[in-house]
């Protein structure tokens, strides 16, 4: 056992201290966890190059076609109008309300703009 786990045990950070004081089952469910881990965490990677494979999709089909880029979620949660609300410590009829007139006052100004 000790040839065989022990090396692995070491580049897992398992000092030979802790290694020589555990039981083998508890070696092995270390590495075990380890290597779970590990996969878990290419999996992630695997994920994220295919979430960015995605944007990029969409940002070149927007430059150079009809679509539009699609809008970040994060950014939508932040300005939504209960997260205004929490944040400003108004009621979300205020925010709505808020909104609604910031909306009005921002079409008359392109409108404005357009008639000039």
């Amino acid at each position: 056992m000790l040839g065989v786990y022990l090396p692995r045990a070491i580049r897992i950070g398992m000092t030979a201290k802790a290694f020589l004081h555990s039981t083998p089952a508890v070696v092995r469910m270390t590495l075990k966890a380890h290597d779970q881990r590990v996969r878990d965490e290419a999996l992630a990677m695997r994920v994220q190059a295919w979430q960015n494979g995605i944007y990029v999709l969409a940002a070149l089909s927007s430059s150079f076609g009809k679509k539009r880029y699609p809008p970040n979620p994060a950014e939508e949660e932040l300005n939504s109008v209960s997260a205004i609300a929490e944040r400003t410590g108004r009621s979300e009829d205020e925010v709505a309300q808020e909104l609604r007139l910031i909306t009005l006052q921002v079409q008359a100004a392109n409108s404005r703009i357009s008639k000039s």
